[in-house]
């Protein structure tokens, strides 16, 4: 179940970003904002738009996190990928 999940968030992700402008920064159709206290630039505030479920023009939603937990995430992602590239094991887990 959490494979799925995982596949599924990966999905999304790409449809939005390939949907999305061309980033100006490294993180794809990403819009920055910077509190004036922040020197930082891991504690950048980033806001990404996620897209809608496929097959639906409602819904979409937005998730503000720091560039560095956003930069956690996807390490984290990618970790997975290439664990389960690794061990052959792309079915998803569960029922």
């Amino acid at each position: 179940m959490r494979i799925a999940l995982l596949i599924a968030s990966i999905a999304t992700l790409t449809v939005s970003s390939a949907l999305a402008d061309p980033p100006a920064s490294s993180a794809p159709s990403a819009v920055a904002t910077q509190p004036a206290s922040a020197t930082n630039d891991g504690d950048k505030m980033v806001c990404r738009s996620k897209a809608a479920k496929i097959g639906s023009r409602l819904g979409a939603t937005r998730e503000c996190r720091t560039q560095r937990e956003w930069d956690a995430i996807s390490a984290q992602d990618r970790h997975e990928i290439q664990k389960m590239q690794s061990t052959g094991n792309l079915a998803p887990q569960g029922h």
